[in-house]
């Protein structure tokens, strides 16, 4: 039986997908182009892909991987599988997983530092948090650490855009199944400044995704509540965070 035809969306998220594992496995490997990439591929597996062009559409993002194309990568580099489900920290599954899975990518319900931790670090260090934060908590927590990143043009790793997402998503879902008592309107613009971060920007650059992400999440940061000042925030914060003077 015929494969069913990919919608579009479902074609664009494939060469997302395709495009940020293949940056990121030539990074690895120190290989600055699909020709360079694929050099160090044959050698590897004794192959000749660098005479056919195979990666050149799939670095651009033009076309999504095919199941012999993973097959391959997956063994040249045994993190490959992973890399293209979740995407580079999480984003695919903060972008388009299932809404069950959200609220473990929330470094931040465990600790403020959580998202800005280097994964290596955040896996020893994980099960050491025994006091989970409620998730109205943990907005306010992470909008708050937003805040000041924006106040003092920090620089953020490309987590914390998973994690701005994450929680968008989160709030969004709940919001449709029960009356909350609590603002949720800050996540948009969590997910704008967050996309705005130059290191955030600079990441999905080196992955081969920003113009892809942007379009992505246009539908987020276009919103009249992205663009609500700083202060406006701040004072919507103070009374559920201690620490706002």
């Amino acid at each position: 039986m015929a494969r069913p035809a990919r919608s579009d969306s479902e074609k664009k998220r494939g060469g997302m997908r395709a495009a940020a594992l293949l940056h990121a496995l030539a990074r690895h490997v120190g290989a600055e182009n699909p020709y360079q990439f694929a050099t160090r591929f044959d050698a590897r597996m004794n192959s000749t892909t660098h005479t056919s062009g195979k990666w050149r559409l799939n670095f651009a993002g033009s076309q999504a991987l095919s199941i012999n194309q993973l097959k391959l990568l997956s063994q040249f580099d045994a993190r490959a599988n992973l890399l293209h489900v979740r995407g580079p920290a999480d984003l695919w599954i903060a972008l388009w997983g299932d809404a069950h899975d959200l609220w473990q990518l929330c470094r931040s319900r465990l600790c403020h530092m959580g998202p800005s931790l280097d994964d290596r670090i955040w896996l020893e260090v994980a099960g050491e948090f025994t006091d989970e934060k409620a998730f109205d908590v943990t907005l306010a927590d992470f909008e708050g650490e937003v805040l000041l990143a924006e106040a003092y043009q920090a620089l953020l790793p490309l987590r914390y855009l998973s994690e701005a997402v994450a929680l968008h998503r989160l709030f969004q879902t709940l919001n449709t199944l029960a009356l909350l008592s609590f603002d949720g309107a800050g996540t948009y613009r969590c997910v704008r400044i967050c996309l705005d971060n130059a290191n955030v920007a600079a990441e999905l650059s080196h992955h081969g995704i920003l113009e892809s992400v942007r379009d992505e999440l246009a539908v987020i940061v276009t919103r009249p509540e992205a663009a609500v000042p700083a202060e406006q925030r701040w004072e919507a914060l103070r009374p559920r965070l201690d620490w706002i003077g």
